[in-house]
């Protein structure tokens, strides 16, 4: 039987400096292999970065040295590359994971198969004309928010196909007291870590005094809230662990996960990570992680900026382990079986297939 011709996949982000977004694209790049396409990955990334070692990634010079502002005279030089990659590539389908790679992958790939996941729905969809007619998205939510945020949004062919993760197999039920809290995830605006510090100082008015709280993580937005726990007198209750990698692996005394994103965000891997090793979660109210955290399913909901609804959410994890615990070991199941790497990967290649036709 005649080998079959290789086919290659173009990962086009304006920048993989980490979270959420890198991670998916590297998983796809790395499994989807198997499924008889190779990767190549460009983008722009910090100085440093491993991705630089990588023989599938171009560097695009989109960002100053440091990634605080865009370049003109970059985007022309990324255009240039990118032109190159794809003909010396023979690339067969373009995947784009931003807005700005959409206008990039535009002027570079008209003529090819394109797909666009849609990682976060913006309130000012300004690039909706250059979105493909093929579209993934992570979540269910995100499906039935694109018609109202795109005038054409109903012509597009979307895909829900939630991101995956490799389940660890050496998880354990063990008691939890619900009283150690974490938070995982880069500091910056939007991200409502200021919430949960809040959310820590109506507990402690409550009389809850040995509630804690760590926060792994870094970002712009850290001395603030840093400052912010010191003005709130919580120190003694409030620890910042900085950047850790694979924090969950670090804090096994940690009872349940906080995911207080205010918008942007779609399903958060922390999530992902967290439930798959038994722990449950308390999540804001944002629409992408609705078939993710059931609330008093897989943990529990809360409105959005509402530093008071959290505490109390907290407060019942507090006064009700056994339900936590149980609500972690639902939390687990429900993404074994509905968030795989192996069915993310499967119903990827199965949508590059439908482009290939």
């Amino acid at each position: 039987m005649p080998t079959p011709p290789t086919r290659t996949v173009l990962h086009l982000v304006n920048r993989l400096d980490g979270g959420g977004v890198l991670r998916h694209v590297l998983d796809l790049a790395d499994g989807l292999t198997t499924f008889g396409y190779e990767s190549r990955v460009a983008a722009w990334v910090p100085e440093q970065a491993p991705l630089l070692n990588d023989p599938r990634f171009c560097f695009l010079p989109l960002y100053n040295r440091t990634g605080s502002r865009k370049r003109a005279i970059g985007a022309l030089r990324a255009m240039s590359r990118l032109r190159q990659l794809v003909a010396q590539e023979n690339i067969s389908i373009l995947h784009t994971h931003s807005r700005y790679a959409l206008l990039l992958g535009q002027r570079i790939a008209a003529m090819r198969p394109h797909v666009y996941t849609l990682h976060n729905l913006f309130d000012d969809e300004r690039a909706a004309a250059l979105i493909p007619r093929s579209v993934i998205v992570p979540s269910s939510a995100l499906t039935a928010l694109i018609p109202t945020r795109m005038k054409d949004g109903s012509a597009r062919m979307v895909h829900v196909i939630p991101h995956g993760i490799d389940i660890p197999g050496d998880w354990h039920r063990r008691e939890r007291s619900s009283r150690v809290f974490a938070w995982i995830g880069r500091i910056e605006e939007g991200k409502g870590l200021e919430i949960v510090i809040e959310a820590m100082r109506i507990l402690r008015s409550r009389g809850l005094e040995d509630v804690r709280l760590e926060v792994y993580g870094s970002g712009s937005q850290r001395g603030a809230m840093e400052n912010q726990v010191k003005e709130e007198g919580l120190a003694a209750f409030v620890r910042f662990y900085g950047w850790t990698k694979a924090p969950l692996n670090r804090s096994d005394g940690v009872d349940v996960l906080i995911f207080s994103s205010l918008a942007l965000d779609a399903l958060g891997y922390v999530n992902l990570d967290a439930m798959a090793r038994g722990l449950p979660v308390i999540a804001s109210d944002l629409p992408s992680v609705d078939d993710l955290v059931l609330h008093e399913k897989t943990g529990l909901r809360y409105a959005r900026r509402n530093a008071q609804a959290l505490a109390d959410a907290m407060q019942f994890a507090v006064r009700h382990p056994e339900r936590m615990l149980a609500y972690g070991e639902a939390a687990r199941e429900h993404v074994t079986t509905h968030y795989s790497m192996q069915g993310m990967l499967t119903r990827t290649a199965a949508v590059y297939e439908s482009l290939l036709q």
